[in-house]
């Protein structure tokens, strides 16, 4: 099971890739405006991923937590499951048929 990818997303994947090569290439040779756009990227994906294991983290923790009951979860929501009507809130406009 191959997961859909488009030649399109591939392209714009691979050209962003050759351009952050090309910027740590300069940042090699010194440049520091390319160092520091570097810098700021590695940053952003260490906050990213940071956030994505605190995430994880919290819904480990909050699924352990929850011991609900199972038959309460696979209880039907909808008013119409037991073939009868929703309570009427508002009174009917007409009230001669």
């Amino acid at each position: 099971m191959l997961p859909r990818v488009s030649f399109r997303f591939l392209f714009a994947f691979t050209t962003l890739a050759a351009l952050i090569a090309v910027v740590a290439k300069r940042a090699g040779a010194g440049n520091a405006l390319a160092y520091a756009f570097l810098f700021g990227l590695a940053f952003l994906l260490a906050c990213f991923a940071i956030f994505a294991i605190l995430f994880l983290i919290s819904w480990c923790i909050s699924s352990l937590w929850y011991r609900g009951d199972i038959s309460q979860r696979n209880a039907p929501k909808s008013p119409f499951a037991e073939g009868q009507l929703p309570p009427q809130v508002l009174p009917p406009r007409n009230p001669n048929p």
